[in-house]
């Protein structure tokens, strides 16, 4: 499963009043919005979107929550000195 694929319609869903936080979808959703990117003879395996979303989320790039939704993870920005910010490092980070 193409990891790139479930990063942008994860990254595409918004909260309609605040398109700031990120929306959840559920693993059913994210393998419905997958199969209709496809042509209409594809099958795409849901135990394999699960385990890419799983790997995500151990790199942080995604949250998982309950019901088993996930939503892309806010970003984090890291410097490497506090007094210099020009070296600024881009990572996402998962909120607890």
């Amino acid at each position: 499963m193409d990891k790139e694929r479930i990063i942008k319609i994860l990254s595409n869903h918004r909260q309609p009043h605040y398109p700031e936080h990120p929306k959840a979808l559920t693993v059913r959703s994210i393998v419905s919005l997958i199969e209709h990117s496809f042509s209409p003879n594809h099958i795409v395996d849901s135990d394999q979107v699960q385990e890419c979303l799983q790997e995500l989320q151990a790199q942080g790039e995604v949250l998982a929550g309950r019901g088993n939704q996930f939503c892309m993870a806010p970003p984090a920005i890291l410097v490497e000195d506090e007094t210099n910010f020009v070296g600024v490092l881009f990572e996402c980070i998962p909120v607890l």
